[in-house]
């Protein structure tokens, strides 16, 4: 293998190198103390990253929890059971995977050690199709107005979210079952890394992972969003057209076109940007024969792996801000929690002066 080439496994973050000569050892040594920065900052990264997460899905969560209005609209279950999946994901994957992954007491345990590298993908796949099966219930609510409500009923969303849940944990636990043969007294990671078989099943079973369950999803993002805003569209365009102020309500109607045309693109860049590069990159990379990088790819994989998992800390934010019921009432929060601090600042002012 080329010296400037490393053995990487990019679903476990573990990578191997050849032993470098002597003579290089000054080099080693004089860069140790960079590479423990770096280690650093990339912990600190990732902390803020899983503490956003909790903070924003836990937030709206309480939110929902307090108003009874918040939980009434059909699609409110699968917008809990995304945030309980985000919040999921940042407790028991980014934080215990990526917050000083050498000495973690977790990853000493056979069991969590084999299971973890598997739980970052069940995690990504469980919001991606959270996502999905929101935006189908969009476009079902605009193209099928009253038929809907029947994929929108109670049963209907129970065998859905159980189906969807039930998948979250095949994807994780499939592996353990299979290829990699796991047992009680070793980490899997081991086990792949002694075994071509076992490796060569995983780079197997994670492309297929990753093209059907990640980029699936995503072709059926567009489409949806492109359909709702054509709709959306010809509809105020007929209304418009039966109006008797021809030039207002041509001002109000491109109002309209813009403001949903700004909420589509926004939804649509952010969500690719933050996930296109990560499945892509994952796919390109895991199917390269020997598992061999470069020092810049396995630099990049991380930093893509790191914008994928920032996705769930900003999700909640784009959620409450483009469903009125929680925008509404984070403002009315958020004002009577100013109003309250302008009083106290005021009393403790006025007290001060009197004094």
């Amino acid at each position: 293998m080329d010296s400037n080439r490393t053995h990487y496994n990019i679903s476990s973050m573990t990578m191997t190198t050849n032993p470098q000569p002597d003579n290089l050892s000054p080099y080693l040594s004089k860069n140790t103390s960079l590479m423990q920065i770096q280690s650093t900052l990339i912990e600190i990264m990732w902390c803020i990253t899983g503490g956003t997460t909790i903070l924003t899905n836990f937030g709206i969560l309480l939110v929902i929890g307090y108003h009874r209005k918040l939980r009434q609209p059909p699609h409110a279950p699968y917008m809990i059971s995304m945030f309980i999946g985000s919040l999921l994901s940042a407790i028991f994957y980014v934080l215990p995977r990526h917050i000083n992954p050498k000495n973690n007491i977790m990853m000493l345990y056979p069991f969590t050690c084999s299971i973890m590298p598997y739980l970052g993908s069940s995690f990504l796949v469980n919001l991606n199709f959270h996502i999905c099966i929101l935006t189908l219930n969009r476009y079902l609510s605009i193209e099928f107005p009253f038929r809907h409500l029947y994929f929108l009923s109670y049963k209907a969303t129970a065998c859905v979210l159980f189906c969807l849940w039930l998948l979250t944990a095949a994807i994780a636990a499939l592996p353990l079952m299979t290829f990699v043969q796991y047992n009680s007294s070793r980490c899997a990671l081991n086990i792949i890394a002694e075994d071509e078989n076992a490796r060569l099943a995983q780079q197997v079973y994670l492309t297929v992972i990753f093209a059907c369950l990640l980029i699936v999803p995503l072709a059926c993002f567009l489409p949806c969003y492109a359909r709702i805003f054509y709709i959306v569209n010809v509809h105020a365009r007929r209304m418009q057209g039966e109006a008797a102020d021809r030039h207002g309500h041509q001002s109000s109607l491109n109002r309209h076109n813009i403001k949903a045309a700004k909420q589509i693109i926004i939804l649509v860049t952010l969500f690719l940007l933050c996930y296109l590069p990560f499945a892509i990159g994952f796919m390109i990379l895991n199917v390269r024969p020997g598992l061999k990088y470069t020092q810049t790819e396995i630099h990049l994989i991380p930093l893509l792996r790191f914008i994928a998992f920032s996705y769930p800390a900003v999700n909640p934010i784009l959620f409450s801000y483009y469903t009125a019921d929680i925008k509404i009432t984070i403002k009315m929060y958020l004002t009577s929690f100013s109003n309250q601090c302008c009083q106290h600042f005021r009393h403790h002012h006025s007290y001060q002066l009197s004094a």
